[in-house]
């Protein structure tokens, strides 16, 4: 709503709102312990926090915005590909000369970094990995990319198809073809 009434009517905004909280499907899916909902929630919320940049140009909108997509980062690691994004948009929007813009873009990649650096600890202290966030791209562009995909089942190298698209169907799957367990430091990058 927010971000609508920055462009739009409050009416108008208002309407697409109801719209938005009466339609079933994002009621149910947003009642799910999914990722994608609080990856949407944190990236409409720097996307608020950048139109806000834009009018006022203090940093603490520019440092929001970083802790806003870095923690998008941490729910859904794909979503990173937002902060050259959003650095582009503050540069763009800035208040007054190049070097003030700059540095309000490089805030914007500490904040980033500073909320990412915990959890490349974690994992690194967890797996032996030296990598911020683990993701399960790798399962995914198997079970899509792989001969004769059907988008729902992976077929392992020994030709068993598994049905699920589970991250933890796929860690057993590969478990058993193995005939031993992969370790910590062996997921991030099987």
């Amino acid at each position: 709503y927010l971000i609508s009434t920055h462009y739009y009517s409050q009416r108008l905004s208002m309407t697409a709102g109801m719209i938005a909280a009466l339609y079933g499907t994002l009621i149910y899916f947003d009642t799910e312990l999914l990722p994608v909902s609080l990856t949407v929630f944190l990236i409409l919320a720097a996307t608020y926090l950048l139109l806000r940049y834009e009018q006022s140009h203090r940093i603490t909108f520019v440092a929001g915005a970083g802790v806003a997509l870095a923690l998008a980062g941490a729910a859904t690691p794909e979503t990173l590909i937002l902060v050259p994004v959003a650095g582009w948009w503050i540069y763009r929007e800035g208040a007054g000369k190049k070097k003030f813009r700059g540095r309000h873009c490089l805030i914007l990649l500490l904040t980033v970094v500073l909320v990412t650096v915990p959890f490349a600890i974690r994992n690194h202290s967890l797996g032996g990995e030296k990598i911020p966030y683990v993701t399960d791209i790798g399962v995914r562009m198997a079970i899509a990319n792989q001969a004769g995909a059907d988008g729902r089942a992976l077929a392992l190298p020994n030709g068993i198809r598994e049905s699920g698209q589970s991250y933890t169907n796929a860690i057993e799957a590969t478990n058993r073809t193995r005939g031993s367990e992969l370790a910590l430091t062996e997921m991030g990058s099987f």
